[in-house]
Parts: structure tokens; sequence; C-alpha cells
């Protein structure tokens, strides 16, 4: 029953792609989800935990290519991305994600966290710092799970997703690479958000600017 509904969901996100690409995003999670022996079996030869950071990043660059595809048609202002431009947002990217990856890779070396403790940490970063990106409502994104839940909290749950279903599965695919035994704690997960916002804010400010000097400029 469970895949049956999974395969239902993936089938309609599918036919759904054609006119908003970023459900791929979504039936990423849920092919994860359907195929879990399958993957697992393929990655159990991996050995390094250094495996995490190269599918970590891959898969988070295959979120912002769906993000791309679903901007293409708007004018070159209106897109919500890193750069309108295709070849620089990738770029931008591919920086973006692999200093996210980077902080989990850190973390995951000495302790051992649970995929709801990745999920919803990643999630909530998620909602957090699309607050500050008013192309996506700004802070009306918490708002509006109050103010008005009916809307806000399915916006507020999409944009979780978005940002956790990449960091998840690339650990639930990865995690056996890991020789952390100790489990982590409430400290260690409040640590680990607040390292995703610091590399979020040095991101913003000075890696994104610097490379948008060099390689724009």
């Amino acid at each position: 029953m469970k895949n049956a509904l999974l395969i239902f969901a993936l089938v309609g996100l599918l036919l759904l792609s054609g006119d908003e690409p970023m459900s791929l995003v979504f039936a990423l999670g849920v092919a994860g989800a359907l195929f879990r022996k399958s993957l697992l079996v393929w990655t159990a030869k991996w050995r390094s935990s250094w495996s995490f950071i190269v599918l970590g990043i891959a898969l988070g660059i295959y979120t912002e290519v769906c993000a791309l595809l679903g901007n293409m048609e708007r004018p070159e202002a209106e897109r919500i991305l890193l750069d309108p431009r295709p070849m620089m947002d990738l770029a931008f990217g591919f920086f973006f994600y692999g200093l996210l990856i980077l902080v989990w890779f850190a973390y995951f070396r000495h302790r051992a966290f649970s995929l709801w403790q990745v999920f919803l940490t990643s999630g909530f970063f998620g909602i957090l710092t699309e607050q500050f990106n008013p192309a996506v409502g700004g802070p009306v994104i918490l708002i509006g799970v109050f103010m008005n839940p009916l809307s806000g909290i399915p916006m507020a749950l999409l944009i979780a997703c978005v940002y956790a279903i990449f960091p998840t599965l690339a650990y639930f695919l990865t995690r056996h690479t890991f020789q952390a035994q100790r489990r982590a704690e409430r400290r260690d997960v409040a640590l680990v958000f607040f390292a995703l916002l610091f590399q979020w804010a040095i991101f913003g400010n000075i890696i994104l600017p610097f490379l948008k000097r060099i390689l724009l400029d």
C-alpha cells in the first residue's frame, strides 16, 4: 500500500513537472523513498565519507537546475535565482550548495544524526533564510503561517522540503560511511543550525559578492 501511494505520487509529480519544474525536487524525494532499498545496495560499495560531499553537491545542483527551469519563462529581473543568467546561477549554486554540504559533513564526522534531524533542521533553515528573499514573499512566509495558515503553512512546507530533500537523501545514502557513534543531541542540532545560518551569511555577504566581482567584471 505504501509503495502504491509513492508510485502514485511520483507519477503525479512527473506529470506536473511540465508546468512546474520544481515538482521534480519533490519527485526526487519520493523516488528516494520508493527505491530506497535498491539505492542503498548501490551505495553500500562506497567507503569514503567524501561521497556525501559529492552526492550532496550533485543533488543540490539538481535542485538548482529545477529552480532554473522554473524561472526561464520569467523576465531576468523577476527570476528567483542566485543569478538570472543560467550558467552564472549554476556556478554560484556550486559554491552555495558546496558550503552548506560541508557544514553538514563536518558535523556528521563527529555525531550520528537521525534523518529527521537532518530534514527538519535543513527545512527550518530554508524557511528562515527565505524570509530575506523578497521574491518569494520575504517575511510574510512565517507571518502567513499564523495569520493565514491555509496558504501560509503549505508555502512554508514547500520551501522546507526544497531545502531538506537533497541533504537528507545524500546523508541517507552515505550514512554508513561515517564512523561517528555518539548520537546527536538537541545541543548538536542547535549548533549545526546556527552553523548553517553562519555559512549562509558568509556566502551572501562575502563569497557571492567576491564571485560576482571576479566572474562578472
